[in-house]
């Protein structure tokens, strides 16, 4: 019997010691904390908004470790900033992700990581939705003509591209020749209103063909209308 127990111990300690010098440690998910307030985001595609969760990481016992937050899975054009990005539960902190560009249309499943200081991770999920906008689909090359009085007075060619600087659906034309801003155009996806902005401008789109204009006032009676024909 002692002989038995004698072997078992030498195999448990041989493998003790294997383990220590030539066995890969795995990050492994630790179900020793809660990671709350997390749920699915939809933004529009362009527009620059943070889209925040209020986030608490409550541990489940008093033995918790420093951890850090991270966020896996962001598509291009978006990036995420934490208002604490590392602590000792329970605390909270909000996870904001802003979307700097252009980012494709879909569904991108995003998981919220925290790691403790051990390598130790535990992940929660959640969905990123980009809508897409219509404004996307006015992007191009257009010439401007300047009617005033029902007579064309000038053309100009331009450019117009998405601005994600502002929280509406905003266009920036911009003059092919001296690369200025021409206008910034705003426009609203459900009336297909379109106007300068901030400004009291008529206008409209369509984006099947693409085509814009709108009239801009002069004085108190005088107006000019500027009218976008995709090249």
């Amino acid at each position: 019997m002692n002989r038995v127990s004698t072997l078992t111990k030498m195999i448990i300690l041989f493998l003790a010691i294997f383990c220590t010098n030539g066995c890969v440690k795995q990050k492994m998910d630790v179900a020793n904390l809660y990671i709350n307030g997390v749920s699915d985001r939809t933004v529009k595609q362009g527009i620059n908004r943070n889209l925040s969760l209020q986030l608490f990481i409550e541990a489940k016992s008093d033995s918790q470790k420093r951890i850090t937050l991270s966020v896996e899975g962001l598509p291009t054009g978006m990036k995420d900033s934490f208002s604490f990005k590392a602590g000792v539960p329970d605390f909270k902190t909000t996870l904001y992700l802003t979307q700097t560009g252009i980012t494709a249309t879909g569904t991108y499943p995003l998981k919220i990581i925290t790691t403790d200081a051990s390598g130790n991770v535990q992940t929660a999920s959640m969905n990123l939705i980009i809508l897409e906008s219509c404004t996307a689909k006015l992007v191009g090359k257009y010439k401007v003509t300047r009617v005033y009085k029902g007579i064309s007075q000038w053309t100009r060619y331009v450019s117009a591209d998405l601005d994600t600087t502002y929280s509406s659906e905003t266009l920036r034309i911009t003059d092919n020749e001296s690369t200025a801003t021409f206008a910034l155009l705003e426009a609203n996806c459900e009336t297909k209103k379109i106007g300068n902005l901030g400004s009291d401008d008529v206008g409209y789109f369509t984006t099947a063909p693409p085509h814009i204009e709108y009239t801009t006032r002069l004085g108190p009676i005088d107006s000019a209308t500027y009218i976008y024909t995709p090249l």
